[in-house]
């Protein structure tokens, strides 16, 4: 008889060799011997299981963060003396494995035969695979046998002088595997979950897979499954802890590009759930998301202050990724069990597991293999309710251990500074309004439970787990010794009741009372009742914790005495305010919900709200000219919808009407408005900007022209003019190009002098090019010169235009040009108060001029705001001398405002305060700062990060501020600079790269390039400029980051990863719940609920350079434009409004000390005011006067 060994040592190897283990051992002339390795011990013990085999040797190599030195090393010392004992006729081994490596190394030492199988697999570059290639060669250096796959496997062993009567084909053993793996009847709840979807099977845990790599593949079938709804992917992670690593740190990539993960240990991220669970799952779709402590008030799913009534409306339509909900200190499975929507989810407990002290005090309880996946698969099975003997995973979901959720700090309502705690009943009664304070009571985790309970008892659910309540032990003994149990008393008794009876869990679920009563009696009582439930419950309110005690005070007395101890009784009794006693986790809102009214359900379909009889007037006007004076929060973007859609209701042609606006997202807006209700196969009016409308119109008569972008628009008027000017400083030349500019865009004439000069060369260097080009002006002067296009096709009888006081000039002209002489079409939207772009040559007095031209001009004023609070209303008009454009306007919602003004002796301290109150105004995890903050913070705790805003006149404000607000962990998004791909050529470069790697290009537009990889950057500008690229294009920044941007990525593959992943950042950060740090010119058509404006200072609003840098060279921006810009902050806000003010600052360098504006003087009275002294320390130095 002869002796076989197979050794193996990982998943992949025990599948392949386990069919041939038991086809050995069916053969009676052949000793089989079984020895593992371990090199995966987990894994394979899976694999080992599916295939019966129990192996005669294992040497259980396996050790944490292993490495290829650990794995060798320990193999060949610990096979020497298997192979010693056994002497076996042949070894085989598998693969290309360090196990299969080593193994054949010592049976070479010991000269014991070798056979090889699945053989002749070759890459010949021994750094891929690393170090399988190397694994596989040598063993067949050792090989007597090879085993061969594939013919070409054959092969390649006949090409390394391999005998041909040693090689034998045999096909590969893990189709041999599938015979016994394969069932019809198999199951799986990640099938199920992908039933119906084309999916993606992910495996990546090679060598050459980890690292950089790794982050590529994630980010690469994260693109797949947003371009192709349709698709899941399935990514069974390896256990190797470098594996789950890669994809951890993917995840902490993207989600540091968005929020300080670094902050406290609960950052907020300020990212909606459902995108922060779509990004979860695109960076590793094996990862699962459990929504935690889904009933606490602030920041969860659930919760009174910032919760969902239903799970589907937080993730929407990736609903169906959530299979587990955590419960949180102040509920329990049986309370979540009254709201029947929840009975799809396994319902698990850590709510403590970030607590070292108190680790274990709610906890999940799981049977059978414990692994990641195991979890994942019996968390899921759970949530299925499947039969225990229908179920495929061999790890099991138990049940939790469970404190009593009144000891959580949410778990009735109440005000903890007030100290009123109330039942959900009580809360009712009383409006939810603290009968002390007269302010909103925090809602507690019982009564939102109670708003969306269905049922009004607990009900008995098939494969439901257990609960099992627990009190910690050093409580329990703290009250039978009457001490705190963190004293040293407690602590001995506590180490003394572990070395007698075991564990904690042990005693407090399962050991034997008799067990623990023999040991002593008041602790045998103490866990008999925790387990029957009758203890004595104090409820947590507003972050105080509840108490739950298990001896009444008489029988602690008892317990006390040292005399000899009466019988304690078997059921406490409640104490005056406690609540019931019950032996049934939900019993207390049970008992409520008997005396409550009928479940109520909100309702969530919001009343479409009619126009004002302003907006009426307006909408349906007819006849001549119309402009609407519309202040802010009028509903300038409705009125406009509005009036678009009535005109198509009365006949007129959306060929017939177009509407003109001064963004591409106001014009994408209008445009999402109108089609919302209507069918795609109605045609819309034309929505564009005035630069978009001009640029298709030229685009249509001539498809050939170009539009040079800004960057090579000011490189060529820079050329221009140190054409005539060669000694020209560049500060003063860009002065004279931003002069040609606000010339240009006022149709003025800059004059015959060095301003003319400069646009006459810069034309006459642009006629020289071989394409026709336009740069932003040429398309606006176009457009005044052929308002109906080259080929006259464009005549709308009806132009609407949004933001009207932001028109030029220029754009003025276009307008006329459009319409009729007497205007007759025209309908006009906007605020004189809101102009703030006279600097850019926009018109300063809209209303006289647009009445100049048109007589008959009709002006109608909108006297409502859907915005902001009365009083901010009325400070903002106040602020504009009381003579605002479109009147003072009335509040159409009766808010409440803050008011709030600061002075700071610098602007860190300023910085600071802004911090604070936002961190208040979020909801701060700090129950000290919500206190501080009951008296003047009305809004505490109600906003998210995307309700507030800090606007600041300069952006070198920014940086201090940006700093200062992360510190404290709060998100904040600041404006960005122009990335060099955003830049207009550059992107249609890298669309052209783009389009030439991925092959089969249309040819309209044409390809700039050849299918395939593009060549250099130093190559490719050549082609580039055969195809009409301005040479100064390749002289500006943009390109110049580009080609840097090449070398340091290793080509344009790197590159265009590279701009993909910030790309991806990029929308993440847009999706992100965050503080917006901007300009207040930037925050123009935004609102906020609370608006921060720092630095209301003489010389930074109003804005003085003079002031600022000194000397009579500065350029003192315009008063009444300042003003304006003010007013612009102000009414940003709907609710609250925070101006500040530093005694000195750090502004371009210079240190300076500004007084307040001047525009504060006549509104601060109705501010809440503080000052925040300089206190400077004063040292007195004794000397000693040496003669």
């Amino acid at each position: 008889m002869k002796k076989i060994m197979l050794v193996f040592g990982t998943r992949p190897e025990g599948i392949k060799m386990c069919p041939l283990v038991n086809e050995l051992k069916r053969r009676p002339q052949v000793q089989t011997v079984v020895c593992v390795t371990g090199q995966h011990k987990q894994m394979l013990q899976q694999v080992l299981d599916a295939f019966s085999v129990v192996p005669d040797y294992d040497l259980a190599i396996m050790q944490p963060n292993q490495t290829l030195f650990d794995v060798t090393t320990a193999i060949l010392t610990r096979i020497q003396a298997v192979l010693n004992q056994e002497k076996p006729d042949l070894t085989l081994v598998h693969g290309d494995t360090s196990t299969a490596f080593v193994t054949a190394l010592a049976c070479f030492y010991l000269h014991i035969p070798v056979g090889h199988v699945e053989a002749g697999l070759r890459t010949y570059n021994l750094e891929s695979p690393f170090p399988e290639e190397f694994n596989r060669q040598a063993v067949s250096l050792i090989c007597l046998y090879h085993f061969a796959p594939t013919e070409k496997a054959k092969q390649n062993l006949l090409r390394e002088g391999k005998d041909e009567s040693s090689i034998f084909v045999t096909g590969n053993t893990s189709i041999d595997a599938l015979k016994t793996t394969v069932r019809a009847d198999y199951t799986h709840p990640e099938l199920t979950w992908a039933k119906g979807s084309r999916l993606i099977l992910i495996t990546a845990h090679r060598r050459e897979n980890l690292g950089e790599a790794m982050h590529h593949m994630f980010r690469a079938i994260r693109r797949v499954l947003t371009e192709h709804p349709d698709v899941k992917a399935l990514y069974p992670i390896h256990l190797n802890p470098v594996v789950r690593q890669e994809a951890a740190e993917e995840l902490s990539v993207r989600l540091e590009a968005i929020g300080n993960i670094h902050s406290d240990g609960r950052p907020i991220l300020g990212l909606d759930s459902a995108d922060l669970l779509d990004l979860v799952l695109n960076t590793c779709p094996r990862a699962f998301f459990i929504p935690a402590h889904v009933w606490t008030p602030w920041f969860s799913l659930f919760g009174s202050k910032s919760g969902f009534d239903d799970i589907h409306d937080c993730f929407g339509s990736l609903t169906e990724h959530i299979f587990a909900l955590e419960t949180g200190l102040s509920s329990d499975p049986g309370m979540n069990r009254l709201v029947s929507a929840l009975d799809g989810y396994a319902l698990v407990s850590n709510s403590d597991a970030h607590s070292g002290p108190n680790l274990g005090r709610e906890a999940n309880l799981f049977t059978g293999r414990v692994s990641y996946d195991g979890m994942f698969a019996a968390l899921r099975e759970a949530a299925s309710r499947l039969p225990r003997d229908q179920r495929t995973s061999d790890t099991h979901f138990e049940g939790t251990l469970e404190i009593y959720p009144e000891e959580g700090k949410y778990h009735y309502d109440g005000h903890r500074n007030c100290h009123v705690v109330m039942s959900p009943e009580e809360a009712e009664e009383h409006g939810n309004i603290c009968p002390v304070c007269g302010k909103p009571l925090t809602i507690g985790v019982m009564h939102r439970v109670w708003d969306l309970a269905d049922r009004k008892e607990e009900p008995h659910l098939k494969e439901e787990p257990e609960v099992h309540p627990i009190l910690p032990l050093p409580t329990v003994l703290s009250e039978i010794y009457g001490a705190a149990p963190t004293t040293k008393k407690i602590k001995e008794k506590f180490s003394e009741t572990l070395r007698a009876l075991g564990s904690e869990f042990g005693i407090l679920n399962s050991l034997p009372l008799d067990e623990i009563t023999r040991f002593s009696e008041p602790l045998g009582e103490a866990v008999r009742r925790i387990r029957a439930g009758q203890v004595t419950r104090h409820a947590g309110f507003d972050g105080e914790f509840g108490t739950v005690t298990i001896f009444s005070d008489e029988e602690k007395k008892e317990l006390g005495s040292p005399g000899p101890r009466v019988s304690l009784r078997l059921t406490p009794q409640p104490e005056t305010g406690s609540a019931p006693v019950c032996g049934d986790a939900a019993m207390s809102l049970l008992e409520l919900t008997r005396h409550a009214s009928p479940h109520r359900k909100k309702d969530e379909k919001q009343k479409r709200f009619s126009l004002t009889e302003d907006q009426e007037k307006a909408c349906t006007h007819l006849g001549g000219p119309l402009l609407v004076l519309a202040g802010p929060g009028s509903g300038k973007t409705r009125l406009l919808t509005e009036r678009v859609r009535w005109l198509l209701g009365q006949g007129v042609p959306a060929d017939d009407i177009a509407v003109l606006t001064f963004s591409t997202k106001a014009a994408g807006e209008i445009r999402e408005r109108l089609s919302a209700p209507l069918s795609d196969s109605v045609k819309l009016p034309t929505c564009s900007t005035f630069h978009a409308l001009a640029w298709r119109l030229i685009q249509e008569s001539d498809p050939s022209v170009r539009l040079l972008s800004g960057t090579e628009e000011d490189a060529l008027l820079m050329r221009a003019a140190r054409s005539l000017e060669p000694d020209i400083s560049a500060a003063v030349a860009r002065e004279a190009i931003r002069r040609i500019h606000y010339f240009r865009e006022r149709a003025e004439d800059p004059g015959s002098g060095f301003l003319r000069g400069i646009l006459e060369r810069y034309r006459e260097r642009r006629s020289l090019a071989r394409v026709r080009d336009f740069d932003f002006t040429d398309m606006l002067e176009w457009l005044a010169a052929h308002p109906s296009g080259a080929a006259g096709t464009f005549r709308p009888k009806h132009v609407l235009v949004d933001e009207i006081q932001d028109l030029s000039p220029l754009q003025v002209n276009i307008l006329k040009a459009m319409l009729p002489a007497d205007g007759t079409g025209f309908f006009g939207i906007g605020d004189p108060d809101q102009a703030i772009y006279g600097f850019r040559g926009s018109t300063s007095d809209i209303r006289g001029v647009l009445e100049a031209m048109w007589p008959s001009l009709s002006v109608l004023t909108l006297h409502e705001s859907f915005r902001s609070s009365q009083q901010i209303l009325t400070v903002a008009g106040t602020a504009m001398l009381s003579r605002p454009a479109s009147g003072f306007l009335k509040a159409a919602r009766p808010l409440r405002a803050s008011l709030n003004f600061f002075q700071a002796p610098g602007e860190g301290a300023e910085a600071r305060w802004i911090a604070g109150k936002i961190a208040r105004l979020i909801g701060a995890t700090s129950h000290s700062l919500l206190d501080a903050s009951d008296r003047n913070e009305p809004l505490s705790g109600t906003l998210t990060p995307s309700d507030i805003a800090v606007l600041v006149r300069l952006r070198a404000q920014i940086p201090v501020l940006a700093k200062i607000l992360r510190e404290h962990g709060i998100p904040v998004q600041v404006p960005a600079e122009q990335l060099f791909w955003q830049d207009e050529t550059t992107a249609a470069i890298l669309d052209g790269v783009s389009r030439a790697m991925a092959g089969g290009q249309d040819e309209n537009p044409a390809p700039l390039f050849a299918d395939g990889i593009p060549p250099e950057p130093a190559r490719a500008e050549a082609v580039l400029k055969s195809r009409g690229y301005s040479s100064l294009y390749f002289a500006s920044d943009p390109w110049k980051e580009l080609c840097r941007t090449y070398d340091a990525e290793g080509g344009w593959d790197g590159l265009m990863k590279k701009i993909s992943f910030q790309s991806e950042v990029e929308l993440l950060q847009e999706k992100a719940e965050s503080v917006r740090l901007l300009t207040i010119h930037a925050a123009k058509g935004l609102e906020f609920r609370a608006v921060f404006m720092p630095g209301v200072e003489d010389g930074i609003l109003p804005l003085s350079r003079k002031t600022l840098f000194g000397g009579e060279d500065g350029q003192d921006s315009d008063p009444a434009e300042e003003r304006r810009l003010f007013y612009v902050g102000i009414t940003r806000a709907s609710e609250a409004l925070y101006l500040s003010v530093a005694d000195e600052r750090h502004i371009w360098g210079r240190r300076v000390a500004l007084s307040p504006s001047p525009f504060l003087d006549a509104i601060l009275g109705d501010f809440h005011r503080t000052r925040l002294q300089k206190h400077i320390r004063r040292v007195t130095v004794q000397k000693n006067l040496l003669s």
